[in-house]
């Protein structure tokens, strides 16, 4: 049912009814509560009477109602009063789903048992700003839908809050449910007791349960009460004035009796709350105001004035307390003020008695008073609510003070001042010696990106320097992470890139003598060596910022943790630290299985893992020694819940906790392997206000400073928690919280850390203090993101070890609609939470041990019938709310899948679909139709999303960022779209292959932007990353990276264009779709990156252009394949197109490999997959450039050490290289040239290049960023993205060259000790998860650092093993072994190793596989050198080989598997041992050689004499604009006339084209395309006159003729049978003759078959046949087979599906013929009296030609590649028996038609058509009949060249 709410503003809102039902209008004051939990305990707050309520945190009903529970006075536990107050409840989603052990009934089952109206659906956040902005709201609520009548009946807010009186919700009228007229009600009597006077204004429970708990007497009255005689009597020992509704100005008669009070002698204590607040402040000589909008929430900062002690507090009220300022004084930049006043007169806000009161605390965000005290008398009062039901009970101990100033005399005022100033003792100590006394910081990094250990300290650490720089400190930073931000100019003074390790960073102390160090924004790999750089004394003099290392280890050695935790009555689960495994073993038997092994000071879970027995934990604790000395060992609380929340205290001991999130995943997976929600979903105001307080006492205790994250265990079935940890630091969930809040945790950690406290710093999205918790009012899901697939031999489960490589963050206000988003995100392969398989069986243990595919076996159990939500919870142990709302879109699904074929979806059920999540692509999936399908429909039915904003305050107060985020649950967009912006697209989630560098590129580019004044918008999704800082951008859009989404943004706003190129590949694989809907590219043109993409597209280029590259072929079956690999012997390269990292790349070994490689992967599916000789021994070489429109202007050239094979991500690139002459070096860059103008690059790219032989072949190109940029900009010291900004949009720019002094090495870091099994073998595909990058003197130095800087413990003369695969590779390192020999290395070998190199006089002793095992374990060995030979890895690979690689990295020896890397250690080691240097503050500037002018001129010529160009162009310019940049500057390109293609004189027939000349034409069409395109016209006819003569109908044939000439700069003499003579009987012959005579072609048209093959000949001049009745179409044919060519790539091995009209069809005629030159495969689909023509079935037959014939469309459209659609040409038909009927259901292209069809599939029509396309398709990516049509613009061009 609907309900109507009216405003009295006019505003208009719809909602679903889910309480009372509306019989009759409704009425109430309307506002706002931002708390996060506790919807029971508000509803029953008396002070919400007669209002209007709205929720603002997302998901309301989630944990149900409890049933009531009293204590022994008969005081409800659970809520506030025994009513619900409010008049109605407004929220945004309503959950009548809930899961809490508590529950007993639902949110709307309560309502209507208490007759209350619940409404949902409501764009809640856009109800708060109208609330915000405007004043005194009055609500009507209806079930009428004439929501235009008048306002008449509209209620004004004086007859709403004249009937809001305390008296109404009083104890004395409705006593613990039962009905009571007694003046006075006494609880807890007892003479003996003190007896406190509570005035009862609206009293809530747990004020009762506050003063209760001291075991007092309370002696209850209302607030008509007179008590002034009994107060003068002395009767009692206190006064407390409760909370209540409405005005206090109703209450007078308690007001007047408090002034005599006040006035008198007596010194009773005297204590008001909230509403007893105002009246003390009337009674006190105050003024009361009636605030704009009211505070209310659970996050309100209080300041005690004169302190910088700030308290959250919960408040709720609509009026104020004005002490000595008039409401104007208040912060301009909060209008929650009244202007007028409700009591007294306006001339003056308080009595002279006021005097004698002082503020006692304020509102940290507006100033306005929270607080009240007596200058020396014990009265006092706070407009917060210290007892806070729902919300913080931070300041409780306010009653404490006044129940011990009951019992015995002192000053209220110093006993709270004393309290706070007992605590500070420590942190004002911190503040003497750190605040003003630090100039100089320095800062650790985490160095390579690892799992555990990723790009959020990248994003801390940018933050932590950026708040230093504010503060004027100079910053050293020491990381050699060499792709981050943090690293680059303009951040730290200083960057070392070095070794974050104990022997390099005391040298970096001694040299720079910092005065001060910050650990925290390095994660674990920072406090550790902060740790030893303590031990060791290199800190005496240096201050440690932030928390202290003793609080460091006190919360990482975890037996010290567990005791301090037991010391404030806080426990961890039943543990015992052990050194040894004795000692385990021992525990084990006490405490008995299973048991979770933790290691201290560990990152990410490593080093843990849960054991069932003892062999599990013995093997367990093997590993986990490895990371430390010291194990702890827990009870086993696997299917617990795990909860988190990220803390903030600063030196003045403030706690707020910025975000608590739940793990959707039970105990038992890693934090950082689970699901993550933020805000908790299933926790209730009492679980989550608890862990909050102990959290606050743990933090305290240990003695924080700055951020930390503590977890916890919560038991699904009461309320018992264990506390797992506490991470005293920045962590991964920091950078998630940050994010997910907008609450910049790294920036505040660090200026707390110099002394500030939380009062001190502002927020800057609302420019408040940073003193507060921030409110959601929307829903954030986390997802992790594997890559395991890479690694064939892993274990896959998911457990207490990260496995995990990155995580995506979606934001949405509902989970559903946040849930799938993120499963896209974290894999755009995944459609969302989707069943796939109905007959889906999972087996038990799949679910009850789950590994990274668990969400889709729940998805498929779900839509198979499996299993329930019950059984699932007993298996997976996932929360049932979490799983009932999986399962409620697994029904939506099925909803959808059922709609009739044919049937459109309606508007409901499409945005039901959308709001929960589904995309358009997934949607199309579900009814059968196309992804363009659904957008179009959907726009149709004006369903969009809409923009929302972060702003941390739930719309409560005005945001002056824009960070933003789509969404379909919400009806308003939060803000305008008035300025032009230019939109960067990020990189996505981290992924091996895509990591930190790509933001490193996409934060420079948005930075340069914002440098030019353009406006930039980010999209992307990565909680981790620098760009998802809302201050980098103007806006940010977290949110998919995807089609349909980057559309729906570019549609919002007013974009000057899309930059892709440094996104990475995910941006590069929505290029074309983009481009194909009109999307503005910046940079180089889409069709450009397809053919660099394209695999197929790019070799033949390459071929085209005169560049080698290996031998090459498409790769298209297997026995092709196996044919080609036979052809060129094995091994051969498989690579597929749009893919990164080498996902999918592959070395084939054997016939068998590819057999295996075959089952696994599905051949032109998508993309093409080329197969290509794999080059061994060969050297690998990087080029990474910037180009401006072709023309190459930026280069740096990286040579990798290890041969090609290992992927460029794995190698270890060397800048300048070592190894490249000049000769080869000039020709990299003269075919990087070639490259670059074939592509008409404009922007940033990348060519990898192999050497062997002196000969030099292209491996790839990306036309985007790579991986190296960041590593050549920073050693060439020439920012290659900011340069590579300015050409794109057109902007001046210029670039210096210089000589590099140093050497930079850059070294991956892999991460193979998280991965257990998983071979570290290294191939084609990408493996590792980060790099660092050193300097050095020379390589072999920089080399050294770097490999040290990912954690290789560099050693000298230790115990080597070595066990050396292949004869030629022992050979090859027989002098390497020799000079460790001579250097005192002591050498071990496997027995063939250890023969080979005792025959050769090296000392190696043999020794077996079993001795070698146990000596790694051992740690016998210092190094391990392992060189295997060459082989695929699969599942059985498990050879002594692999043992020995896996025991090495379990057992924590340095293992090295490459022959080119151990040359260069060994080399290296020997050389340079103890003799590193650090740079210092060097000087880098750039190139590699110092170019001569000559090689710099060639390099932009066109002269060139390998180019096969059949049109030649030179560059007489310096900037050409073919791609899409802001600004532009175009100049006439000189194209020199070059005739190669044929010697034809006329066009007849496609009989006359052969592949070769094929080839030629279509080349020659491209070249003119390009040229085109830049300048609009090229005069190559300039001078020439050609002839059309159509004697019959035609649009596109004769229009593209015409313009073809036109746009080639020649004339047209037209004529038709119309306005010819033969009107008068002239024949065609004498036509052409006179066409001859003027003119220098002809193009004609006839209605007669094969008119043209014996005029042609008697006639002089050049003719081309556009058509002849119902012959030949050659011109059609020849742009249909290029538009092919340009669409796929390549022609070959297409199966093509002709539909129609075939008999009758000219076009189908050329076609086929055409075709017939490549290896096709014909599908003809038609009825009977349409079939193909027997002559055309007779030249397939005589070619043996591939062709099959059906009758209905459907039956082809799964094989096909190429759908080609065809006219019924009715006008050539004379059979009337048709059944046209029939022809339209089986010959028309439809949408549910389309939905079987392959993703790449291309779908042709030579046009006109006659419905045989439903136009629905047009916007379809696959549909090409248009640019089809254009295609037929630039043959036709070809041909008008090739003929004159």
């Amino acid at each position: 049912m609907n309900i109507f709410l009216r405003l009295n503003t006019g505003h208009k809102f719809i909602g679903k009814s889910f309480g009372k039902e509306v019989t009759e209008d409704e009425f109430g004051e309307l506002v706002f509560q931002t708390g996060m939990v506790g919807y029971p305990e508000s509803l029953t707050d008396p002070s919400y009477l007669n209002q209007i309520l709205v929720l603002t945190y997302p998901l309301i009903g989630n944990y149900g109602i409890g049933d009531p529970k009293y204590d022994e006075h008969g005081i409800d536990k659970i809520f506030e009063s025994n009513n619900i107050h409010i008049k109605a409840l407004i929220v945004g989603e309503y959950n009548p789903k809930y899961s809490h052990w508590r529950g007993k009934k639902s949110l709307g089952d309560w309502l209507k048992e208490n007759n209350i109206i619940g409404i949902s659906g409501v764009d809640t956040r856009e109800l708060v700003k109208i609330i915000r902005e405007n004043k005194d709201i009055v609500g009507k609520l209806t079930n009428e839908e004439n929501l235009n009548s008048n306002m008449d009946n509209m209620k004004s807010i004086e007859e709403i809050t004249n009937d809001t009186l305390p008296e109404k919700v009083s104890l004395n009228i409705n006593l613990f449910g039962k009905t009571t007229n007694k003046q006075k009600i006494i609880i807890n009597h007892n003479p003996d007791l003190l007896n406190i006077l509570v005035i009862d204004c609206g009293i809530k429970n747990s004020q009762l349960r506050s003063l209760l708990k001291h075991n007092i007497q309370l002696t209850i009255v209302d607030t008509k009460y007179n008590f002034i005689n009994e107060i003068m009597n002395k009767k009692y020992d206190g006064i407390f004035i409760s909370n209540g509704p409405g005005d206090p100005s109703n209450s007078m008669s308690v007001v007047n009796q408090l002034i005599t009070i006040f006035e008198s002698d007596l010194n009773i204590p005297v204590f008001g709350i909230c509403y007893g607040h105002q009246l003390i402040g009337l009674a006190s000589g105050c003024t009361i105001g009636k605030m704009k909008y009211g505070n209310r929430g659970h996050n309100i900062p209080c300041n005690l004035i004169g302190t910088q002690k700030c308290y959250i507090t919960s408040q709720n009220h609509g009026y104020e307390v004005l002490l000595n300022k008039t409401v104007d004084d208040y912060h301009d930049n909060n209008n929650n003020r009244n202007t007028s006043s409700d009591n007294s007169n306006d001339s003056s806000n308080c009595s002279s008695n006021n005097q004698k009161w002082n503020e006692l605390f304020v509102n940290s965000n507006d100033g306005s008073n929270e607080g009240l005290i007596h200058i020396n008398k014990p009265f006092f009062s706070v407009q917060f609510h210290p007892e806070a039901r729902a919300g913080p009970t931070d300041t409780k101990f306010l009653f404490d003070i006044f129940i011990e100033r009951c019992k015995s005399n002192f000053n209220i005022k110093d006993r709270i001042y004393q309290i706070v100033n007992n605590g500070l003792k420590d942190s004002i100590k911190y503040v003497d010696n750190i605040k003003g006394n630090i100039k100089k910081i320095l800062i650790l990094g985490s160095g390579g990106l690892s799992i555990g250990q990723a790009g959020e300290f990248d994003y801390s650490g940018s933050q932590a320097i950026k708040a230093f720089k504010e503060e004027n400190i100079e910053v050293i930073l020491v990381n050699p992470n060499i792709a981050t931000i943090q690293t680059s100019k303009g951040l730290a003074d200083k960057i070392y890139y070095l070794p974050v390790t104990l022997e390099y960073v005391k040298q970096v102390i001694d040299k720079e003598k910092p005065d001060g160090i910050s650990l925290s924004f390095g994660g674990q790999t920072a406090l550790n060596c902060g740790v030893k750089l303590h031990e060791q004394g290199f800190l005496k003099n240096i201050k440690i910022l932030g928390s202290s290392l003793q609080t460091v280890m006190d919360a990482e050695d975890r037996e010290r943790f567990k005791n301090i935790l037991e010391e404030i009555g806080e426990y961890t689960a039943p543990s015992r630290v052990v050194s040894t495994v004795s000692e385990a073993i021992t525990f084990s038997e006490e405490i008995g299985f299973p048991l979770l092994i933790r290691s201290s000071f560990a990152l990410g879970g490593l080093g843990s893992g849960f054991a069932n027995n003892r062999d599990e934990m013995i093997d367990i604790l093997n590993v986990a020694f490895n990371n430390g000395s010291h194990v702890i060992i827990d009870k086993s609380l696997k299917g617990w819940k795990e909860l988190e929340y990220e803390i903030v205290r600063d030196s003045y001991d403030n706690c707020i906790s910025v975000c608590n999130m739940e793990n959707i995943d039970p105990l038992g997976i890693h934090t950082g392997e689970s699901i993550v929600v933020a805000p908790s979903q299933t926790l209730s105001d009492k679980e989550y206000n608890c862990l909050r307080r102990v959290a606050f006492k743990v933090i305290r205790r240990l003695g924080i400073i700055g951020e930390c994250n503590i977890q916890y265990a919560l038991d699904p079935d009461s309320s018992k928690y264990y506390i797992i940890e506490v991470n005293p630091r920045l962590s991964r969930s920091s950078a998630l919280a940050s994010k997910a809040t907008g609450y910049p945790l790294a920036y505040i950690a660090a200026k707390l850390s110099l002394g500030y406290s939380l009062l001190e710093i502002k927020n800057s999205i609302t420019r408040l203090t940073a003193c507060y918790e921030p409110s959601l009012d929307y829903c954030v899901v986390k997802i992790p993101r594997w890559d395991l697939r890479k690694f064939p031999m892993v274990d896959d489960k998911l457990g207490s070890s990260m496995k995990s490589v990155g995580e995506v963050m979606s934001i949405s206000r509902s989970f559903e609609e946040a849930f799938q988003k993120a499963l896209r995100m974290a894999n755009e392969n995944i459609l969302g939470f989707y069943g796939t398989d109905k007959n889906w069986k999972s087996t038990k243990d799949e679910l009850i041990n789950p590994n990274n595919d668990r969400i889709n076996k729940i998805a498929n159990s779900f839509y198979s019938g499996q299993y329930n939500v019950d059984e699932m919870y007993q298996l997976t142990k996932i929360d049932k709310w979490y799983l009932k709302k999986m399962w409620k879109i697994i029904e939506l699904q099925k909803e959808l899948e059922n709609i009739e074929l044919n049937t459109n979806i309606d508007k409901k059920l499409l945005y039901r679909a959308k709001r929960i999540g589904f995309s358009d692509y997934q949607i199309s999936k579900m009814i059968k139709k196309t992804e363009i399908y659904v957008r179009d429909l959907r726009e149709n039915y004006s369903i969009k999303p809409v923009v929302k904003q972060l702003d941390t305050v739930a719309a409560e107060y005005p945001c002056y960022t824009n960070y933003l985020y789509l969404t379909y649950n919400g009806d308003y967009n939060d803000i305008g779209f008035d300025e032009e912006t230019v939109i960067v697209i990020g990189s996505g989630v981290y992924r091996i292959g895509s990591s930190v560098e790509f933001d490193w590129c996409a934060v420079n580019c948005v930075r340069e932007l914002r440098e030019r004044g353009y406006k930039t918008v980010m999209i992307n999704y990565n909680p981790e990353t620098v760009s998802t800082d809302y201050d980098e951008v103007d806006r940010l859009y977290f949110d998919e990276i995807s089609f349909e989404t980057v559309m729906d943004i570019y549609s919002f706003e007013n974009s000057k264009g899309v930059i892709l190129s440094m996104g990475g590949q995910i941006a590069n694989n929505i290029a074309m779709s983009l481009h194909r809907k009109e999307v503005k590219i910046i940079g180089t043109n889409p069709e450009n990156i397809d053919n660099a993409e394209n695999r197929f597209k790019f070799s033949r280029m390459l071929d085209q252009i005169g560049i080698d590259q290996p031998k090459w072929r498409e790769l298209t079956d297997s026995s092709s394949a196996k044919e080609f690999c036979n052809e060129v012997n094995y091994p051969c390269l498989v690579r597929p197109s749009y893919v990164l990292s080498g996902a999918m790349m592959t070395v084939i070994y054997s016939e068998e490999d590819m057999d295996n490689y075959l089952k696994n992967v599905i051949i032109s599916n998508d993309y093409p997959v080329v197969i290509s000789k794999f080059i061994t021994n060969a050297k690998e070489i990087e080029v990474d450039a910037v180009a401006d429109n072709g023309i190459l202007k930026l280069w740096a050239i990286s040579e990798h050490v290890e041969d090609a094979g290992v992927h460029s991500g794995d190698a270890t690139l060397v800048l300048p290289p070592k190894n490249i002459n000049e000769t080869t070096h000039n020709l990299l860059l003269k075919n990087t040239q070639k490259i670059a103008r074939k592509l008409d690059i404009d922007g940033p790219f990348n060519i990898q290049y192999i050497a062997k032989d002196n000969e030099l072949k292209v491996i790839e190109c990306n036309l985007r960023v790579s991986r190296s940029f960041p590593f050549v900009s920073k050693v060439k010291d020439i920012n290659f993205i900011k340069i590579a900004t300015k050409i794109m949009i057109g902007a001046d720019y210029q670039i210096n060259m210089s000589d590099c002094k140093y050497t930079g090495v850059k070294v991956p870091q892999f991460s193979f000790n998280r991965l257990a099994n998983a071979d570290n073998r290294l191939g084609v595909e990408m493996l590792s998860t980060g790099e660092v990058a050193c300097f050095g003197e020379n390589y072999k130095e920089a080399y050294l650092k770097a490999l040290s800087a990912t954690g290789f413990n560099i050693k000298n003369k230790c115990n080597v093993l070595l066990s050396i695969g292949s004869y030629q590779d022992k050979e090859e390192l027989l002098d390497p072994i020799n000079l460790l020999n001579r250097n005192g290395f002591k050498l071990y070998g496997t027995y063939g190793t250890a023969n080979y190199y005792n025959d050769k006089s090296i000392s190696v002793t043999g020794l077996d596989n079993e001795i070698i095992k146990n000596n790694i374990k051992e740690k016998f060995f210092g190094l391990v050198i392992n060189i295997s030979i060459p082989t695929k890895i699969t599942s059985n690979s498990k050879t002594n080989g692999y043992y020995i690689r896996r025991l090495s990295i379990d057992y924590g020896i340095d293992i090295i598997i490459n022959i080119k890397c151990a040359k260069l250690y060994i080399d290296s080691i020997v050389s340079y041992y103890s003799n590193y240097k650090i740079l210092g503050d060097c000087d880098i500037k750039t190139t590699v050689f110092n170019l001569n002018s000559s090689l710099l001129n060639s390099l932009n010529s066109d002269s060139d004499d390998n180019s096969d160009d059949s049109l030649n162009y030179t560059d007489d310019i310096d900037n050409i604009s073919f791609n899409c940049k802001i600004n532009t500057n175009q100049k006439l390109i000189s194209i020199n006339e070059h005739n190669e293609c044929c010697n034809f004189k006329n066009i007849i027939n496609v009989d006359q084209f052969n592949r070769d000349n094929l080839r030629s034409l279509f080349k020659n069409a491209s070249i003119i395309k390009q040229n085109i395109k830049k300048l609009g016209k090229v005069d190559l006819l300039k001078g020439k006159i050609v002839g059309l003569y159509f004697d019959e109908p035609s649009s596109r044939t004769y229009g593209s003729f015409y313009v073809a000439v036109k746009k080639l700069g020649g004339d047209v003499l037209s004529l038709n049978h119309l306005n010819s003579s033969t009107l008068k009987g002239e024949t065609l012959y004498d036509t052409l003759k006179c066409f001859e005579s003027y003119c220098d072609l002809i193009i004609i048209r006839s209605k007669i078959t094969n008119s043209l093959s014996n005029i042609s000949k008697l006639i002089k001049i050049p003719i081309i046949n556009a058509g002849d009745g119902n012959g030949e179409h050659p011109t059609q044919a020849l742009l249909d087979v290029f538009t092919i060519r340009e669409e796929r790539g390549t022609v070959n091995k297409l199966v093509v599906s002709i539909v129609g009209d075939l008999k009758y069809g000219r076009t189908v005629h050329s076609l086929v013929r055409l075709l017939s030159n490549y290896d096709i495969t014909f599908n003809f689909v038609s009825v009977n009296q349409l079939s193909l023509d027997n002559n055309t079935i007779q030249f397939l037959n005589n070619k043996n030609i591939k062709y099959y014939t059906y009758n209905s469309i459907t039956d082809i459209i799964e094989s096909t590649d190429i759908l080609y659609m065809t006219r019924i040409q009715k006008e050539r038909i004379s059979d009337e028996l048709l059944d046209f009927n029939y022809i339209e259901n089986n010959l028309y292209l439809k949408q549910e038609t389309l939905t079987n069809a392959k993703n790449n599939i291309v779908i042709m029509h030579p046009l006109p058509r006659d419905g045989e396309i439903h136009t629905t398709i047009d916007n379809d990516p696959r549909a090409a009949y248009f640019r089809q049509m254009e295609n037929g613009l630039y043959v036709r061009m070809a041909l008008l060249h090739l003929l004159i």
